[in-house]
């Protein structure tokens, strides 16, 4: 029930990356389905995917990119698979 978050392999510091700037410039989440609910995806030591409520992911469980791309993510392997829309 705690989060944290990455660390930066180089800087060894927080690891955030910030959409639609910088190298991310048009970079946009335009829809989300983490089954369970929520908009959060975290994962725990062993990489397996839980939502906001720290309930394991069900599929689908996924992230649209620019209405363009979906990642899906898989439940118990957090496995991510992107496919065009």
């Amino acid at each position: 029930n705690q989060w944290s978050l990455l660390i930066h392999p180089a800087t060894r510091s927080d690891y955030i990356v910030q959409l639609n700037t910088d190298d991310y410039q048009g970079v946009n989440i335009t829809a989300v389905l983490f089954g369970g609910g929520g908009n959060v995806v975290t994962f725990d030591n062993y990489g397996r995917p839980f939502n906001f409520n720290n309930v394991p992911l069900t599929e689908p469980s996924y992230v649209e990119v620019n209405g363009e791309y979906r990642l899906n993510f898989r439940a118990q392997t957090g496995k991510v698979d992107i496919t065009d829309l």
